[in-house]
């Protein structure tokens, strides 16, 4: 065993933290629905990714499909997952009639809905939940490869593609029994499949025909989010150091929609909850940074926490269980600083082996040329000007070089991680 330095203090301050995540009402939803259950606010803040990002807004009466409570064959049940955490969100699915009646699956999170549901123009929960249960067979990742998937679905809509391309697959939008089929081809890479287990920016490089201006990627990863309509997610999105995910920085406090008030008094930042808003979130993303660093380090759970609501656990709780853990008191400041160090070196390695800088930390073109095409915020879109203004303040935060996006060697040396190359 491996015991705490300071078993009663470190014990006091789990219970207080399981106490406080249960009484949370994000404790109590993930508890009962798992991630899923954002999918009721999604379309409400024009965020989703819609038919390969062509739009981010769904007619109500047809995406209520995808509401939990909404679908038809499927059964959802709790299961124990992660050991040790009081909420439980993961369930688990049992398909219970239609064509993939017998399908059964743990952990299909909202982003699957995304990635099967509304970026393939998909509303029959049944065959999502099927294409999930293929990609872990697989070893598929679902996020990118949805990404090639819709990439192959609008070159066939545009006409780029057609039957003799795809092995005689007609890949129109909605048509789920086809993407299980490429499932499997791309896993098993035959036919059109080889083509599609590139991920989309190698397929279009390889297909050509001008292909790429439908390939939406960051630093070369299938993009998964849905950006115009969220200002500092999208900021997150773009500046990861693994790209194209919101797991790194994104603050969600754009999805809670903190007031003036709560914005200020819990990040210094008054337009945290307004999702149209620049101002601000890069100050937010940094923040968030570090956290998701700190988090991933000493293994707990980013839902859980304060990412997900400021009342949640925080750095200051982390501080204080590292230090009853470790016999030594740390400070919220030098743990913030510690998740500065990590994300620094994510990004150091990518300078060195992938040549990364400001170049590589834009949006796919389509979302600052192409605005969202119908409901509530018709017309948005990511502002060039205001983009460049938003990174700038981001690498000023960091102490990286604005006109290159590089960690200088003074900032690597500070924070002792330079190896004598930049």
């Amino acid at each position: 065993d491996i015991t705490p330095y300071d078993v009663k203090r470190f014990e006091k301050k789990v219970n207080e933290m399981n106490e406080r995540i249960l009484r949370s009402k994000v404790g109590k939803g993930l508890k009962t629905g798992g991630t899923t259950l954002w999918l009721s606010i999604t379309n409400k803040l024009s965020w989703n990714p819609v038919r390969n990002f062509q739009d981010c807004y769904v007619e109500p009466e047809k995406f209520k499909a995808l509401y939990p409570e909404n679908w038809t064959h499927t059964k959802i049940e709790p299961t124990k997952t992660c050991y040790g955490c009081p909420v439980d969100c993961s369930h688990f699915f049992t398909i219970t009639g239609g064509p993939y009646k017998g399908t059964k699956v743990a952990g299909c999170e909202a982003n699957t809905f995304w990635d099967f549901g509304t970026k393939l123009d998909i509303y029959y929960p049944p065959a999502v939940i099927k294409a999930y249960e293929m990609c872990q067979k697989y070893g598929l990742d679902v996020d990118n490869v949805s990404g090639a998937i819709s990439w192959a679905y609008e070159c066939y809509e545009k006409g780029i593609i057609d039957k003799k391309d795809t092995d005689g697959l007609e890949l129109n939008w909605g048509n789920y029994e086809e993407v299980i089929i490429l499932l499997k081809k791309i896993a098993l890479r035959e036919g059109f499949g080889n083509l599609l287990a590139e991920g989309c920016k190698r397929a279009s490089e390889i297909l050509g025909r001008n292909s790429d201006k439908y390939c939406l990627h960051v630093k070369g990863q299938d993009l998964k989010e849905p950006c115009r309509t969220m200002k500092g997610w999208a900021l997150g999105v773009m500046v990861s150091p693994r790209a194209g995910s919101h797991t790194r920085g994104c603050p969600e406090t754009e999805v809670m929609g903190l007031s003036r008030e709560e914005g200020e008094k819990y990040y210094g930042v008054p337009t945290a909850g307004d999702q149209l808003s620049y101002e601000g979130k890069a100050k937010l993303v940094v923040y968030f940074e570090r956290l998701m660093a700190i988090l991933d380090s000493i293994g707990l759970c980013n839902l859980i926490s304060e990412w997900n609501d400021p009342k949640l656990p925080g750095i200051k709780d982390y501080a204080e269980l590292c230090s009853a853990y470790l016999g030594r008191e740390i400070t919220p400041e030098e743990l913030t600083m510690t998740g500065e160090r990590i994300l620094t070196l994510e990004r150091y390695f990518n300078q060195i082996y992938a040549g990364f800088g400001r170049k590589d930390d834009y949006p796919p073109e389509r979302l600052m040329t192409e605005p969202v095409k119908t409901g509530p915020l018709k017309g948005e879109k990511l502002d060039r000007e205001k983009w460049d203004k938003m990174l700038d303040e981001y690498y000023d935060l960091h102490k990286w070089d604005k006109r290159t996006g590089k960690i200088p060697k003074e900032r690597l040396e500070e924070l002792g991680i330079y190896m004598g190359i930049c």
